[in-house]
């Protein structure tokens, strides 16, 4: 989920510097948790069906990372004059 926070983060394009800083250390938690494999850790159930069926994407652990650390690179170059990254 700190992915999908940061993309919202960056999606809304933020100017506060203190939302800009947690973007800033959401990235950096994010790539703290990337295994020696190139993965991330599967950590939560990610929805339930029948209130009793857990449902995990095993994809979302890779896809959602990578999307955050590749939208960041783009975010940071267009942002690198603002205070805050």
């Amino acid at each position: 989920q700190t992915a999908w926070a940061c993309l919202s983060l960056m999606g809304a394009e933020v100017t506060d510097p203190t939302e800009r800083q947690a973007v800033h250390r959401g990235i950096i938690y994010i790539m703290s948790m990337q295994q020696p494999t190139g993965d991330w850790p599967q950590e939560n159930i990610t929805g339930v069906f029948n209130r009793s069926c857990g449902i995990t994407y095993t994809a979302y652990r890779n896809v959602f990372p990578i999307w955050a650390l590749a939208r960041h690179a783009k975010w940071s170059v267009k942002n690198k004059d603002k205070k805050g990254v």
